[in-house]
Parts: structure tokens; C-alpha cells; sequence
């Protein structure tokens, strides 16, 4: 079940656009990812809906063992997102870049988790590498 609905309403990726037009045929399998921004966005969204077997499933096969479904299941449990910021992407051939900024509430406090993500493309799909937190 996802906590976005099909209607109107804009995507929490925050790309303006409407969740159905965005990210919600990517998180049900409808689409894939055409750019290493479309897929950060859809891992957000993931995230919002704590939907860690996408996330796993979106994870790259050669990195994926290092995705800790536990500790990201409980820490999505204990925030709620705020926002997606998007710095700026690079993509070249099958690699790609995407450095963001996810806002987040913990508690009483606003946080921003600030990464640059290395992205990479096999047989036409993007896969999420992994990240480097920024400061």
C-alpha cells in the first residue's frame, strides 16, 4: 500500500509533478528509471513509503549485500520526510552522479541528510551504487 494516492496529488520527490506521472510507475514496476535523478527521486519517495525491497531491488546487484534492510527499515520508521532537494546530477554514458539533500524530521528537530550518490547502468537499468555524505 502505498501513502501516496494515484489522484492529483504532487509527487513527494518534490519534482512539481503528479505522483502518478512521477515516481508512482517506478516504486509498482510499471516503468524503470531513464536517469540517475529519476531513480534518487523514486529511492526518496521509497523511503516516504518505507518501501525497503524497492530500495534493495534499485540497489546495485554488486552492492546490494551492503544494504542493511533492518537499520534502514527502523530509522524510515523514527523520521518523516520533508522535502527532496536536488544540487545537481551528472550522468555520462553508464555512470551517474546525483548530489541531493533530503530533509527530514527526527523527534522535534529538522535534519538534512546531504549525499552525493554514484549511480550505475547494466542492460538498461539504473542501480544505486552508493553514497558519500557531504558536509
Amino acid at each position: 500500500v502505498y501513502l501516496y494516492s494515484r489522484m492529483s496529488q504532487k509527487c513527494p520527490c518534490q519534482s512539481k509533478k503528479n505522483y502518478s506521472d512521477c515516481c508512482e510507475p517506478l516504486l509498482t514496476k510499471q516503468k524503470v528509471a531513464t536517469c540517475p535523478e529519476a531513480l534518487m527521486r523514486s529511492r526518496y519517495v521509497a523511503f516516504c513509503n518505507k518501501d525497503m525491497d524497492y530500495l534493495l531491488q534499485t540497489t546495485d546487484p554488486e552492492t546490494r549485500s551492503q544494504f542493511d534492510t533492518k537499520a534502514n527499515r527502523e530509522w524510515a520508521a523514527n523520521v518523516s520526510f520533508c522535502g527532496l532537494e536536488i544540487v545537481k546530477t551528472f550522468e555520462e554514458g553508464t555512470n551517474g552522479f546525483v548530489e541531493f539533500k533530503a530533509h527530514y524530521k527526527e523527534g522535534n528537530r529538522v535534519q538534512v541528510h546531504h549525499e552525493s550518490s554514484q549511480f550505475r547502468q547494466v542492460f538498461g537499468l539504473w542501480y544505486f551504487v552508493q553514497g558519500q555524505i557531504q558536509s
